[in-house]
């Protein structure tokens, strides 16, 4: 049989609250996708810029 020391309360770390966060975007995020599903989504070039896919001409 094992026994486990007692600590106190533990109060989420910085990962923790990070997370959690993250998440929240995320799936807000999503909701705003699922209410906006007639718009294109968005593209991004390698280096983080938007593309503009639209057929408009500009570049690649």
């Amino acid at each position: 049989m094992f026994s486990f020391a007692s600590f106190g309360p533990i109060s989420p770390t910085s990962v923790d609250r990070a997370g959690h966060e993250i998440g929240g975007n995320a799936a807000g995020l999503l909701r705003e996708r699922i209410a906006d599903r007639h718009k294109a989504p968005v593209r991004h070039d390698r280096y983080g810029d938007v593309r503009d896919d639209s057929g408009g001409g500009g570049e690649p």
